[in-house]
């Protein structure tokens, strides 16, 4: 069974801190499957191609995915410290890149697990956390004045819309709360909308104000 919902970063984030003259640089992003972070690691990677290390790690579904790479540091000193970072925050669909310039001052093995895992844990403080709940889809054809009544319903978020001669519209509810939500708007509809569950989807939550950030949908 699906897990009902997950945390992640709550936006794309980048730190830097010098440590003993080597400058690390961290990004950090959502993503939503093993090729999302593989082509966010190598867009890291294009963009700084003179680094002396590109290590990352990335956590995906509720930990069934963990991969991490020291991309040439000693073994377990770098790409162990970040997974364990995000981890260690209850984060999953993130994946975070620590990029490296060597600055001439050796860290040793103790140093370089306290860099990689102070700069990444740094970055993903200041981008935050997101909450994605998983909500059943589904796509209504109403009238305009049962649109206005619908879109005011406790429990559902507005994904998609298109006015014409009647509104087109995509909402989500609440798995867990599904079918109480829907007798609600069976109740608003009264038998005169068209309907169709058209499958499950992850929504981002906005904490601030307990409805839907619609920039992401997974």
């Amino acid at each position: 069974m699906a897990e009902s919902e997950y945390r992640t970063v709550g936006n794309d984030c980048r730190t830097e801190q010098t440590i003993n003259r080597s400058r690390f640089i961290a990004s950090a992003s959502h993503v939503c499957s093993e090729n999302d972070a593989l082509a966010f690691i190598n867009k890291i990677r294009r963009e700084f191609p003179d680094a002396t290390h590109n290590c990352y790690a990335y956590v995906l579904g509720h930990g069934q995915i963990a991969r991490h790479s020291d991309d040439g540091e000693p073994s377990g000193t770098a790409g162990l410290p970040i997974l364990e970072a995000i981890q260690g925050r209850a984060l999953t669909q993130t994946a975070v890149v620590v990029t490296r310039y060597f600055g001439g001052t050796l860290l040793g093995t103790g140093g370089l697990v306290r860099a990689y895992s102070r700069t990444a844990g740094k970055c993903l403080d200041m981008a935050g956390v997101s909450l994605y709940r998983r909500h059943a889809i589904y796509s209504f054809v109403v009238d305009y004045s049962v649109y206005s009544r619908l879109s005011r319903l406790d429990g559902i978020m507005v994904t998609k819309m298109d006015f014409a001669e009647k509104v087109a519209v995509e909402i989500g509810l609440d798995c867990e709360h599904e079918r109480a939500i829907f007798d609600k708007i069976a109740d608003v509809c009264a038998g005169t909308a068209e309907y169709e569950r058209i499958g499950e989807s992850y929504l981002k939550i906005d904490f601030s104000y307990g409805g839907m950030n619609d920039d992401n949908n997974h």
